[in-house]
């Protein structure tokens, strides 16, 4: 085992903080100095908690100035890693970012050769089976050039375990790295039970143990949570960002971004917002997934920064230390994350403190509790409907023989249920008021309680019928303005990361003001939330207008032969649709997602299908028979398509019925006496009239038995 490095002297604070500003040209606070001289006392430990935007990466650089070696940060995410080499290299500091791209065996070896001062790099690449840093690990001339290990964003050592199992795998590295190598967690959402859980995995030592942590409240953002009005699918609750019959001219929405825990649902909602747009300024709004090329990442941030991008509808590949300062507004569609990862989110918005920015839940609206007991209420309703009905035979049987000696003996329990009621009246009154003498500390331990709780009964069903149960502090969050023991949507938060365990030091900060350091204060939001200020959140009130309902579309039959003509036409849209994806989206996105990005394979179907029966023959006729979104950008070209192989046959002369001829009255004064000779004829011949449209009169229904006409009428009810 190698030898432990002998420890230098620590620097003062004021030292410190000189050489910061001289290297990097910021001035830290002083918490990020604690963890700094933390390193370097001996083997320690550390666990630093602070709010998001307030510089927790600043606390990874400063060990570098007390103390030369090599450090290893685990990120989860890669576009992280880059942004800290960009970063690193501004202060003149060699890193590099190890990534299933980046991961050669001569970036390996100048890391064994130390050319490196920082590598950032993935858990999937650190605890790779046979992996090359596995083998730099086993080396004891390496491993004693470690000086430190930092798990950046650690709640997800806890939350993203389960589909990325490498995180439990670094469970190992304190057996393999020298025992005088400290490990450091840093996070912004760490709740106790996630920071206890992360501290077994990690084997942390609990002697040696050094926490450092500051308020997690963001005080410049406002908190709102809107009930999803309108269907999932159609992300009409999202309108408000681009309002009806927007124009070039009309002011552009803020900078935005939207998650979602689902890229088919992040896809959908940008197509949405887009066509809100005119053509030539849906480029304004774009998707980002994990499933995108590193590059085209870095351009979608870069386009964000100028604002040349709009907004994106992201997952969490744009989540955690993102750093542009000035994007306004956050949304959360669906509350499908947990709290922790809700915060983590809502913590890109407005990373400029001097920013006023805002964050905003729509949750499915049976999660709230007024839809949950109305939905009750109406099962219950129909539970005893139907009791009632299955035992009214027997209740009416017992009411005819015992209707004086039950009507007795319903007076006197009616009497106590009414002294009942005002005693439990006067216990709730009591009640309310011992709860409103109850102090801070009483309603945090019930609200405490609450996050802790299953939410009853708060489930949802997926495609696939599995159970989803919504996180408790999620519950909460949504139901803050509903329960009286909550009443506030930021109190949840500081309540779950226990705000209160946070050691303010503003004040030793920076003693120069009277109110501490600027930056690491905490200060009290000017706009809390919806249920203190819920005037200022009416914009995100969507008022969408009623669409008409769609027109029905044809039925064809079901197994419809395809001719030649049919094959032709099919192989010409496909060809089309190819070329058009290449041309809007590019030869990358076409490999990566297919022409299905212009024309799904659905619309195809129906399109060779509608045009084999020529039900086809405008562009109305293709929007209503296939409801295709691209109908009128390329309804044109596929009209072309369809007339060319299925052209439209001539029509055909309409036959109709012609009308009786009108006679006038003089004709029938002159003809009378014909007419009643003619009569007279037709009467005694008995022959039918020519015109075949002349009612005649039914013939009467008699009965079989005494054959009179009227008693056996089909429409006779008795």
């Amino acid at each position: 085992m190698p030898e432990l490095p002998s420890n230098s002297e620590a620097p003062s604070f004021a030292d410190l903080r000189a050489l910061a500003l001289e290297c990097f040209g910021k001035r830290p606070c002083l918490w990020q100095m604690k963890v700094a001289k933390a390193f370097v006392q001996k083997d320690r430990d550390i666990v630093c908690i602070a709010g998001t935007s307030l510089g927790k990466t600043m606390s990874f650089w400063l060990p570098l100035l007390l103390k030369k070696g090599l450090q290893i940060i685990v990120t989860p995410l890669n576009q992280l890693g880059k942004q800290n080499v960009d970063s690193l290299a501004k202060a003149g500091m060699q890193s590099i970012s190890i990534s299933a791209e980046t991961a050669s065996w001569s970036n390996f070896r100048d890391i064994e050769d130390m050319k490196y001062l920082v590598v950032i790099v993935s858990p999937e690449q650190l605890m790779k089976p046979g992996g090359e840093f596995e083998k730099l690990l086993h080396k004891p001339e390496f491993a004693s050039q470690i000086i430190r290990f930092i798990f950046d964003e650690a709640h997800c050592i806890t939350s993203w375990g389960e589909f990325r199992p490498e995180y439990k795998e670094l469970q190992r590295l304190r057996y393999i790295l020298p025992c005088y190598v400290p490990f450091m967690m840093a996070s912004a959402t760490l709740a106790p039970s996630d920071l206890s859980h992360a501290k077994r995995l990690l084997r942390m030592r609990a002697e040696n143990l050094v926490t450092v942590k500051t308020s997690i409240d963001r005080f410049n953002i406002k908190l709102c949570v809107r009930k999803i009005k309108h269907s999932l699918a159609s992300f009409q609750d999202l309108a408000f960002l681009i309002p009806d019959g927007w124009k070039n001219n009309d002011p552009i929405p803020p900078k935005f971004l939207v998650f979602f825990d689902s890229i088919q649902d992040a896809i959908a909602a940008a197509k949405s917002l887009q066509k809100r747009l005119p053509v030539e300024m849906r480029d304004k709004i774009k998707w980002f997934n994990s499933d995108m090329t590193t590059e085209y990442k870095e351009n979608e941030v870069r386009r964000l920064t100028s604002g040349e991008t709009w907004g994106l509808c992201t997952t969490e590949s744009f989540g955690m230390g993102m750093d542009i300062p000035d994007i306004m507004l956050v949304i959360q569609w669906r509350a499908t994350c947990k709290l922790s990862t809700l915060w983590q989110r809502w913590g890109r918005a407005a990373r400029d403190r001097l920013l006023q920015g805002t964050a905003v839940l729509f949750a499915e609206k049976e999660y709230f509790d007024d839809v949950h007991q109305e939905r009750r209420q109406r099962q219950e309703t129909r539970k005893r409907k139907a009791d009632d009905k299955s035992s009214a035979p027997a209740a009416m049987i017992q009411s005819r023989n015992k209707r004086q000696h039950v009507a007795k003996q319903v007076i006197a329990p009616t009497e106590e249920v009414e002294d009942e009621n005002v005693q439990v009246e006067d216990e709730r009154m009591d009640g309310n008021e011992r709860g409103n003498n109850a102090g801070e500390g009483d309603r945090d331990s019930e609200l405490r309680d609450m996050l802790t709780s299953t939410a009853e009964g708060k489930t949802r069903w997926n495609a696939r019928k599995k159970r989803k149960e919504l996180d408790p502090p999620m519950d909460c969050l949504i139901n803050a303005h509903l329960r009286d023991t909550i009443q506030c949507r930021r109190r949840v938060f500081c309540v779950h990361f226990d705000e209160t365990s946070a050691a303010p030091d503003h004040f030793a900060c920076d003693p120069s003001l009277p109110q501490g350091c600027l930056r690491c204060a905490p200060v009290p939001p000017e706009t809390c939330c919806d249920i203190h200020h819920p005037n200022a959140f009416l914009f995100f009130d969507a008022i969408v207008p009623t669409l008409p309902k769609a027109p029905q579309r044809s039925r064809l039959p079901k197994h419809t032969t395809m001719g030649p003509a049919g094959f032709d036409l099919c192989g010409s849209l496909e060809d089309w649709r190819e070329a058009v994806t290449r041309r809007v989206y590019g030869d990358s996105n076409l490999c990566d997602y297919g022409p299905s990005l212009v024309m799904p394979d659905s619309v195809l179907d129906r399109i060779v299908d509608c045009a084999q029966h020529t039900k086809i023959v405008t562009i109305q006729d293709l929007r209503k028979e296939t409801r295709w979104s691209g109908s009128d950008e390329f309804g044109g070209d596929i009209i072309t398509i369809i007339h060319r192989l299925f052209p439209v046959p001539a029509s055909a002369p309409v036959l109709t019925l012609a009308p009786l001829q009108h006679q006038s009255s003089s004709v029938s004064v002159n003809n009378s006496a014909n007419n009643n000779s003619a009569n007279n004829s037709a009467n005694n011949n008995a022959t039918p009239p020519s015109n075949p449209l002349q009612s005649t009169a039914r013939k009467a229904s008699r009965c079989s038995a005494c054959n009179i006409e009227g008693h056996n009428s089909r429409f006779l009810l008795f």
